[in-house]
C-alpha cells in the first residue's frame, strides 16, 4: 500500500539560492529517499516541514548512514549538442529501492559519480526551518488538482499520474560538486 509520502512532490535545493529560484520545479521523491525516511522515522515530517539529505564517498560508522552502491549509469543526449549529462543509479543496501544522481563533472570529462555513497536523512536544522518558514515555502502556494483518491480509499482503482512522456518522474539528486558549500 502506498502513503502519502509516495505520492507527495518536494522540490529541492543545495543552498538557499537554488531554493529561492522561481523556476524550481516539484517531483515525486525517488524510491530510495522513501526508503531513507521510513528506516530514520521521518515521513510525516518530511511531509510537513521538508528534510534534509547527506552524503558522502567515506564510510561512515553511525547506524543513521545507509551504504547506496552505483548500479549503471546512461548519458542523457541533448540532440542539438550530441551530448548530456551523465546519470547514475544508485541502490540502498539490502533493498529494492534507488535514486538517480546526475553527474555535475562538465561533457566528455571523467565522471565525477562515485561506487559508494553512504546518505542519510535528517529532519531540517532550526535556522533552515526558520528560513523555509520566512519564505512561505510550506503554505501551498500554487494548487494542484485533487481527485477523491486523495480523500477516499478505491482499493487497487488509484488513477496513474504521468507526466507528458507517459512516466512518473522521480526527483534525481545533484552528483557531487568540485567545491564545498553551504545552504545559507
Amino acid at each position: 500500500m502506498t502513503g502519502e509520502i509516495e505520492e507527495a512532490k518536494f522540490a529541492f535545493g543545495r543552498t538557499s539560492n537554488e531554493m529561492s529560484n522561481e523556476c524550481r520545479y516539484r517531483l515525486k521523491l525517488p524510491t530510495g529517499l522513501i526508503h531513507l525516511l521510513k528506516r530514520a522515522k521521518l515521513s510525516e515530517e518530511a511531509l510537513e516541514t521538508g528534510f534534509m539529505i547527506e552524503m558522502t564517498g567515506s564510510p561512515q560508522k553511525e547506524d543513521d548512514w545507509e551504504l547506496c552502491k552505483f548500479t549503471i549509469s546512461v548519458m542523457q543526449l541533448i540532440p542539438e549538442i550530441g551530448v548530456g549529462p551523465v546519470r547514475g543509479l544508485y541502490a540502498v543496501e539490502g533493498s529494492a529501492s534507488v535514486f538517480e544522481m546526475v553527474d555535475l563533472a562538465p561533457p566528455y570529462a571523467p565522471s565525477s559519480l562515485p561506487t559508494k555513497l553512504w546518505v542519510r536523512v535528517s529532519e531540517l536544522p532550526a535556522p533552515t526551518l526558520a528560513w523555509v518558514l520566512s519564505k512561505e515555502y510550506l503554505d501551498g502556494g500554487d494548487t494542484e488538482q485533487m481527485s477523491l483518491h486523495a480523500w477516499f480509499d478505491f482499493g487497487d482503482a488509484k488513477p496513474k499520474q504521468a507526466d507528458e512522456d507517459g512516466e512518473d518522474k522521480a526527483l534525481p539528486l545533484p552528483g557531487p560538486s568540485n567545491k564545498a558549500y553551504d545552504f545559507f
